[in-house]
């Protein structure tokens, strides 16, 4: 199960920001090993009471991520809106091999998981550079 995978990848790993990278690497590797992700979660069909573990795991997957991004964020609805990158940017990742782009250049998946994780720390130093300008500008006014 993908909230597995996640778990385990960030598992130990103490430092937040390496956990949340690590745990965006296990999503895109998920999602290019079983073709599903977001795209699945969210499918319109599955959206009905039938598929109520379904709608377990997706809660524990977002709580997971959710847990690290609030880590790294000095306010809740920042940790949201990194919750919101990294899961796009992890499942663009897969999405990318899985439709042949990336393929096309040659890259393995252990590849393609590897520079979404360094994707997600570039995003996660992102994120925490622009909190603490505005921090800086909140000060100034």
């Amino acid at each position: 199960r993908l909230a597995d995978r996640v778990a385990a990848a960030a598992e130990g790993i103490a430092d937040p920001a390496e956990a949340l990278s690590a745990a965006a690497g296990a999503y895109t590797e998920y999602v290019i090993e079983r073709r599903a992700g977001m795209n699945v979660i969210y499918a319109d069909g599955l959206q009905s009471g039938e598929y109520i573990e379904l709608h377990e795991q997706t809660r524990r997957l977002t709580d997971q991520f959710l847990m690290l991004c609030l880590a790294v964020s000095d306010r809740p609805e920042n940790a949201l809106e990194l919750m919101e990158q990294l899961f796009t940017q992890a499942h663009g990742y897969g999405m990318f091999w899985l439709d042949g782009v990336f393929t096309k250049h040659g890259y393995a998946p252990e590849l393609v998981v590897r520079k979404s994780v360094a994707a997600a720390r570039l995003a996660i130093a992102g994120h925490r550079h622009s909190e603490n300008h505005r921090t800086d500008e909140e000060d100034r006014t």
